[in-house]
């Protein structure tokens, strides 16, 4: 199929270093990138996708298409909308090494605070008990929730840069949402012994195409961030719904929170 060239922006010339004039000629020449050239030749469906350009210099693109259609209803050609987002990527890609990064340096102090406050524990918790040095013990109940407490925060923020990253593999598929959150939560909540945990749902089947291992990520940092703030022995209601061909997910603590 040959793509004729009718109109080009003097912004679009510069990103493929284009000098000459290209009206009326064909794309393919024009260009060379065969992802490109392929993905537009894909007509006259709407779509986007991210390409890497490699000629005249590497970079990142973001690029857009619709159908130009006519009065009968036929497609005439296709309009282009390329954006450069290799800064973008970049600043991404510093983010989730910063992010990394700086996750792994706070563990190190953490673990170290962690093991302490655990060889005190076992070692002195019965002298503690005998000499009944209640503030001492309170201190190390405390040092442990908010080691605990900070831990889980660094592992969601690993989990967040993973998911945010490039190295990130979707699997989607089609699945029944309602099983999968049922399980998860029920599995959570056996794990939870603080809080009960209520699992409701307005539908007993709901077929999306999701990616599983992400969606159990997600439920799980909801669930740990609701829990964790939560009074001993509250309600935590998990309610699965839907709005307008939306999935929604609603957690609520009506026990009340502990901050």
């Amino acid at each position: 199929m040959l793509l004729k060239i009718i109109l080009i922006n003097p912004y679009s010339k510069k990103l493929f270093a284009l000098k000459e004039d290209i009206i009326g000629k064909n794309l393919s020449d024009c260009i060379i990138d065969y992802d490109l050239i392929n993905f537009i030749r894909e007509m006259p469906e709407i779509g986007a996708r991210e390409i890497k350009l490699f000629h005249p210099v590497e970079r990142e693109l973001r690029v857009k298409k619709a159908p130009i259609i006519s009065g009968s209803k036929n497609t005439m050609g296709v309009v282009i909308s390329v954006l450069d987002i290799t800064d973008i990527k970049r600043l991404e890609n510093m983010r989730s090494e910063f992010v990394a990064n700086v996750s792994h340096e706070l563990k190190t102090p953490l673990n170290l605070i962690h093991s302490i406050n655990q060889l005190v524990e076992v070692v002195y918790k019965n002298e503690l008990e005998r000499t009944n040095n209640i503030e001492l013990l309170n201190t190390v109940e405390v040092v442990k929730k908010h080691v605990n407490m900070l831990m889980g925060l660094i592992d969601n923020i690993i989990d967040l840069a993973k998911l945010q990253s490039d190295f990130h593999e979707v699997k989607r598929d089609y699945y029944n949402i309602v099983d999968i959150s049922e399980d998860i939560v029920t599995e959570f909540s056996n794990c939870a012994n603080e809080v009960n945990i209520i699992f409701d749902t307005d539908e007993e089947e709901k077929i999306v195409n999701i990616d599983p291992d992400d969606i159990e990520k997600v439920i799980l940092i909801l669930l740990s961030i609701v829990v964790r703030y939560s009074i001993k022995n509250s309600d935590i209601y998990f309610d699965l719904g839907s709005r307008n061909d939306f999935i929604t997910m609603t957690i609520k603590n009506v026990g009340g929170y502990n901050y």
